[in-house]
């Protein structure tokens, strides 16, 4: 708490000063001031005039965790346009749309995940497309 507070002091809209921010609130269970944490650090991202990867990774990781799902697409899509498509984004992507019941919107991002870092797949993700029969395993391969 007593570092989190100099990185508050020091650069208070560092994307790492954020991150730290919000793991703190998660394990305090403070939900009320992660999502006003949140919310003003999305007015900050989306103010600056300069793109910065992380800051957006960041907002994009922590629209699923506090279910500001209305941001997540669109924070996903800045992402995209700006920056090149990186695994772990795309596996985010898979999972909140499996979480939030959008099954089949999973799958482009799913099979991209599969072709490029299969480990990153979440089995209780897979295994529910699985159960919906959007997948299938063959030869003890995915597909």
């Amino acid at each position: 708490k007593a570092v989190l507070e100099k990185m508050q002091l020091k650069s208070k809209n560092n994307p790492l000063t954020f991150a730290a921010t919000m793991t703190l609130y998660r394990k305090t269970q403070d939900m009320k001031a992660a999502k006003d944490a949140y919310l003003d650090y999305k007015k900050y991202v989306l103010n600056r005039s300069s793109f910065d990867f992380r800051s957006y990774l960041y907002l994009h990781q922590w629209s699923i965790s506090l279910q500001f799902y209305e941001d997540t697409e669109k924070l996903y899509e800045i992402l995209r346009s700006k920056w090149k498509i990186a695994d772990h984004v795309e596996t985010k992507m898979v999972n909140f749309y499996v979480y939030t019941n959008q099954h089949e919107k999973a799958l482009p991002h799913l099979k991209y995940v599969l072709e490029q870092n299969p480990d990153l797949v979440n089995p209780i993700v897979l295994k529910a497309l699985i159960d919906k029969g959007l997948v299938k395993l063959s030869n003890g391969s995915k597909s």
